[in-house]
């Protein structure tokens, strides 16, 4: 499943005004057992790629993100097969 987005981003509590950046928090629905999901993205990292196990059914899933410094320009994931 692919989700390409031009901007998503919302500001954390902790945010402050000398913050330069705030988290990314990028909602998602797991490939496996269909919940939906969220994780926090840091911007400041571009390019991003990693294997996360779902909170509920507890399976792999694989992201591949990329930002511009600030906002998010493609979230995409995958189930993994065990």
């Amino acid at each position: 499943m692919s989700l390409v987005l031009a901007e998503v981003e919302r500001n954390t509590n902790n945010a402050t005004e000398n913050s330069s950046t705030a988290l990314l928090e990028q909602e998602y629905i797991c490939p496996f057992c269909g919940t939906n999901v969220s994780v926090l993205i840091d911007p400041t990292i571009r390019e991003q790629n990693y294997i996360e196990d779902c909170e509920r059914c507890c399976r792999p899933i694989e992201f591949s993100i990329l930002t511009n410094g600030v906002h998010l320009l493609s979230f995409n994931y995958q189930g993994l097969e065990q």
